[in-house]
């Protein structure tokens, strides 16, 4: 990771952490959310010829300046967060509060912006594409 991941403007990284600012009742605010900086890199679509479903890669550095190697995990499951300390190491962790899961979720999000995005065919035969009709070859 040559410079920090480029999230919504409320979201930063200070020291290889994400933080959160804004401005509620009490006034301006900034607040840690998690000691890592994780970013998606690629947006994967699996099309069986069936079903598609949808991959997200990510990567990440740790407030030790670990780089934290590229995972993929389903799309359905990056709110869970289960896939954090299983993928990256009990030492990724996430701050206490009630809305922090969901404001790192949407910051990782907010990444997919400048990330790649690409569809994998695992299905041999013709597949319309819009109005086109495209022969894939899955054995290739």
């Amino acid at each position: 990771m040559t410079q920090p991941p480029q999230y919504a403007p409320r979201y930063f990284v200070k020291e290889h952490c994400l933080y959160e600012s804004g401005v509620n009742r009490q006034g301006a605010f900034t607040r840690k959310l998690c000691n890592l900086a994780p970013e998606i890199v690629c947006e994967v679509t699996l099309d069986d010829g069936a079903v598609t479903t949808t991959y997200v890669r990510l990567r990440g550095v740790h407030e030790s300046g670990r780089l934290l190697p590229e995972i993929e995990i389903p799309a359905a499951d990056l709110a869970s967060f289960n896939w954090m300390a299983e993928r990256w190491g009990m030492d990724c962790i996430l701050e206490v509060g009630k809305t922090v899961k969901d404001c790192v979720r949407h910051a990782i999000q907010t990444t997919a912006a400048h990330a790649e995005k690409k569809t994998v065919f695992a299905v041999t035969g013709w597949k319309k594409i819009g109005e086109e009709w495209y022969y894939s070859d899955a054995r290739r």
